[in-house]
């Protein structure tokens, strides 16, 4: 990096800003030779690097507040404030998380993961603090993206701005006009003319600052300056560019590198290239494509992440057809209410990590109503190294819960370009689709041939062990059933398609024929379909005993998914090693079904 640069709090605060860009060049070369090694959020980093160093000079860190709304961009914060580990340790297992976490640090105030959640925060502190406690004004930094702003909490927490009293809110709007994508919407919009965003912050009793460039050190200070004249609560508004200072990032219109694996930085193309696959979600345009060419009239909604949930070609071809809402989980899943009563099929393609935000819309409008509508759920089960705010562990349980709604869980890209057909040809009612944040290989003949009317399949018969795994753990179940064969015991294995309506008879009929029954889900075991097909052997004492994995009552961390499988003690090896000695020993006589074991 040529001069050896400090990263603390101490060597921004004392430069000027007249040396600062010198500094914030040596900085932004720093994180673009950890993500070519490591990978990340590339984009949002590389954009707001003058706007934080500027914050971090205008506040005392100690002191004030400064609240990330979303976390990913705060990835500067790990390098000028103390953590326990290596900043190249983020976002790997053991080490440093890829958000604000206020477990690391005792300046994180806040675990931020999603949008508009600590811009709500951030205005409930400043209106709980004293405004002033006797050694001056405190102040609220909140550090918010333009996207987010159109997040229905993000509208609420505005709206309660104006309540008198508390400490000095400051909000730094870094406007680059994306979210992960291009922003789209009104808020947006409005946000293009300074005059009219003046105006409507305004109204929200918020005096406005506005900077046409973030990443000019001068132009900055001098808004501070403008900040700091005044004691009332203030938006600063300051243009970014997403990806800045690495033209590979800024070249590419779609997404400026939201965020990519370890990359070359002169090309952008990945040090580890895959081939022979493709991502679950890159299924979704192929499906749907060709269910629009057939005549089916569907109409596909995402939030913010048209690319992220494989959608690029499909909106290519049908625009008419294809509504992309931004950041308004909530509004993507009323809307497919909407879409229903004019006669048309609503297709909701969104990750598992975001779902939750919409969950009453799920409940009220989806499900409550009884409408034809699928909902094709990415990410679901281990989300990797975006850690505990994007673990899709709990799908199962919060939505198995929801009358009149079917779940599906396919194993491969064929059986999952398989249930998006079924979903749209075949159900009737609500139906989600849920697929794991994994690569999966696919043949377009075999997934025309490929059906999933059955709701089990059963790809190994056997009469000691059977083993029944939800579609993310099957490859996971097959190493299992080496381990205990490998001792002389015989294996079932029956992958459970549909998660619900759970096939009660057919299950059944799998079981009686085992002496004990182990069921792997990548979900919690709480409310999980482990503990329902538990129910079924303890209300029936003809069934053989259940043991069942998945993972406990606890927030799983961020890492590599095997990683945090072996932590999680879903691990073929760790999973054997808890299963009944019978199993684990040269092959004995293996009690009868229903046995204590």
């Amino acid at each position: 990096m040529g001069e050896n640069v400090e990263f603390s709090l101490m060597d921004i605060e004392r430069r000027s800003y007249k040396e600062l860009p010198t500094y914030a060049a040596r900085v932004r070369e720093h994180l673009i030779e950890h993500f070519s090694k490591n990978g990340g959020h590339v984009g949002s980093n590389l954009g707001i690097v003058e706007l934080l160093l500027s914050v971090l000079k205008e506040f005392d860190y100690t002191r004030d507040y400064v609240i990330f709304d979303t976390g990913h961009q705060s990835y500067l914060m790990k390098l000028f404030t103390p953590r326990p580990k290596e900043f190249a340790s983020i976002r790997k297992l053991g080490g440093l998380s890829g958000f604000m976490d206020k477990h690391e640090n005792r300046f994180d105030r806040y675990i931020s993961g999603h949008g508009g959640a600590g811009f709500s925060t951030a205005v409930a502190l400043s209106q709980a603090l004293e405004r002033d406690d006797g050694a001056g004004t405190k102040n609220v930094v909140c550090v918010i993206g333009d996207a987010a702003l159109a997040e229905g909490v993000a509208l609420e927490a505005l709206n309660n701005i104006r309540v008198a009293g508390g400490a000095r809110l400051i909000v730094v709007l870094n406007d680059n006009g994306y979210s992960i994508e291009q922003n789209v919407g009104n808020i947006n919009g409005l946000l293009r003319d300074p005059a009219l965003a003046e105006r409507f912050f305004t109204l929200f009793g918020l005096e406005y600052v506005y900077c046409e460039d973030g990443h000019d050190l001068a132009a900055l200070a001098s808004a501070w300056a403008h900040v700091k004249r005044s004691r009332a609560n203030c938006v600063l508004h300051a243009r970014t560019r997403k990806g800045h200072g690495l033209p590979v990032a800024e070249g590419d219109v779609a997404r400026k590198m939201h965020y990519t694996e370890p990359f070359f930085p002169d090309t952008g193309a990945r040090r580890t290239p895959v081939s022979g696959t493709i991502r679950y979600v890159d299924v979704n345009s192929i499906t749907l494509a060709e269910l629009r060419e057939e005549g089916k009239d569907v109409v596909v909604v995402t939030q913010a992440m048209r690319g992220g949930n494989g959608l690029d070609e499909f909106h290519a071809r049908f625009p008419e057809s294809f509504v992309d809402v931004g950041m308004c989980e909530q509004h993507a899943l009323s809307s497919a209410n909407g879409i229903s009563i004019a006669g048309k099929i609503p297709i909701i393609a969104l990750h598992s990590a975001f779902l939750p935000r919409a969950f009453d819309q799920i409940f009220q409008d989806i499900c409550l109503q009884n409408i034809h509508a699928v909902i094709l759920v990415a990410r679901s089960g281990l989300a990797g190294p975006d850690g505990p705010t994007h673990h899709g562990v709990f799908d199962m349980s919060y939505l198995r819960c929801l009358p009149n709604l079917q779940m599906i869980g396919p194993k491969s890209g064929e059986e999952y370009f398989a249930a998006i057909r079924h979903a749209v040809m075949q159900a009737r009612g609500p139906i989600a689709v849920l697929t794991p944040h994994a690569n999966t290989t696919f043949s377009l003949n075999d997934a025309r041939a490929t059906v999933v009317d059955e709701p089990l399949d059963c790809m190994q018969r056997g009469h000691d062990v059977l083993i029944v795994a939800t579609g993310p753990l099957i490859d996971d179940a097959k190493r299992l059933i080496q381990h205990i064969t490998a001792n002389g015991y015989s294996c079932g294995l029956v992958h459970l398609r549909w998660i619900k309506p759970l096939a009660v008879d057919a299950l059944k009929d799998h079981m009686q024929h085992y002496a004990f029954i182990v069921v792997l889900e990548e979900n919690t075991v709480i409310g999980g379909i482990g503990s329902e097909i538990a129910k079924l052997s303890a209300e029936d004492k003809t069934m053989p005993p259940v043991r069942l994995f998945g993972v406990n009552d606890c927030f799983l961390p961020h890492g590599d998914i095997p990683g945090l499988r072996r932590l999680a003690g879903l691990a073929p090896e760790d999973i054997f090693a808890q299963l009944p000695l019978w199993t684990r020993e040269p092959r004995g006589r293996a009690p009868a079904s229903g046995a204590n074991v």
